[in-house]
């Protein structure tokens, strides 16, 4: 995201090179998934893998599947550097400065 972010705006018009990064974060991402996968399950495969997620989406939990979509998801992932921009710029409230920290108890042996 560092050697990235600074391309992407806030804006509803997507620049060609968006197209670029999404194609490598897409790529990194599948990779990371297979890899981890595969230490876990060495006869793992990716191909087979995808085939039963087809053919049994219906069987999957909705989060879980939302999730796993939102890793190829184009808007999600424009939208996730552009909010990193923000932070990298420091365009993010800081909503640290309004905060206490009371503690639920006055005692102080934890009791």
């Amino acid at each position: 995201m560092d050697e990235h972010y600074h391309h992407f705006e806030d804006e509803e018009e997507n620049k060609f090179i968006y197209t670029n990064i999404f194609n490598l974060y897409t790529k990194l991402i599948e990779k990371h998934i297979e890899d981890e996968l595969k230490t876990r399950m060495p006869e793992f495969a990716m191909e087979s893998f995808m085939k039963s997620l087809e053919s049994r989406k219906d069987e999957i939990d909705l989060e879980i599947f939302d999730i796993l979509v939102s890793f190829t998801d184009f808007l999600t992932f424009k939208e996730m550097f552009v909010s990193y921009k923000k932070a990298k710029e420091g365009k993010v409230p800081d909503l640290s400065l309004g905060l206490t920290i009371t503690p639920l108890s006055s005692s102080t042996n934890g009791h």
